[in-house]
């Protein structure tokens, strides 16, 4: 089996600060997650950029017949 090695490209991405508090609300840490839409069609997430966490794929979204509640 041969693998190709493709570079992705960003295509489009947003970012957003999530603050996170202590039991009394106080501002205890703020992080940043980063989502990117690559070129492929695939969805990557970095949560905490400062962390060096890399990326993480995000799961497809599911195909077919949407299945309706009664």
């Amino acid at each position: 089996m041969s693998q190709f090695n493709y570079r992705r490209k960003i295509i489009q991405i947003s970012a957003l600060r999530v603050d996170k508090r202590d039991e009394l609300g106080r501002l205890d840490e703020t992080a940043t997650e980063i989502i990117a839409l690559c070129d492929d069609g695939t969805v990557w997430t970095m949560f905490d950029t400062m962390s060096g966490n890399g990326w993480v794929h995000v799961a497809p979204i599911p195909q077919g017949a949407l299945a309706l509640e009664d």
